[in-house]
């Protein structure tokens, strides 16, 4: 309630209670990592968010043997550590260390999310100055992917870092 009123400072604040309050429970740590990061707390946000990793490998591992024929948990649990690596990317970024946001991001293995991923790479590419590098991940996706719509996603992509990257001359090779 308190984050949907845009009250960052005070959710994150009664996230801090609960997580201190029952430690175990990953998804207030989940939750609070992402405020940190939304308020620019890159450093508590990567402790928060390397903590819901830790708890939520071991609850993954709970919940599959608790309820088997419950898919649906172990997806939500999945897609929860997903969005957890990529705010720690985030978080690394914001601190400056591209190379840790690199290795947050070689993290995600989803195939879904692989443009998502790809996107974050080339941003992080263009602010180390690579722009040919950034593109030309863009452009491996749009010559191996089989769905025309993403294909066409990666070269507006493609072009889009060139044009932010100062290189708009060659956008229309």
């Amino acid at each position: 309630v308190l984050s949907a009123a845009q009250r960052y400072t005070d959710a994150i604040a009664q996230l801090e209670l609960v997580t201190r309050t029952d430690p175990q429970r990953a998804t207030g740590w989940l939750t609070l990592g992402a405020l940190q990061l939304e308020m620019r707390q890159a450093k508590s946000a990567t402790t928060s968010l390397q903590k819901f990793l830790e708890l939520s490998a071991s609850a993954k591992v709970e919940d599959a043997a608790d309820d088997e024929e419950d898919d649906d948990s172990t997806g939500n649990i999945e897609e929860a550590r997903i969005q957890a690596l990529l705010m720690l990317a985030q978080a690394a970024e914001q601190l400056g260390d591209f190379k840790a946001a690199e290795s947050w991001l070689a993290r995600v293995d989803n195939p879904r999310r692989a443009l998502e991923v790809q996107q974050r790479r080339a941003s992080l590419l263009v602010k180390q100055g690579k722009v040919a590098e950034a593109t030309a991940a863009y452009d491996a996706i749009a010559t191996t992917e089989t769905n025309t719509n993403i294909r066409a996603l990666a070269l507006v992509l493609a072009a889009y870092t060139l044009v932010d990257g100062g290189n708009v001359g060659q956008v229309e090779q």
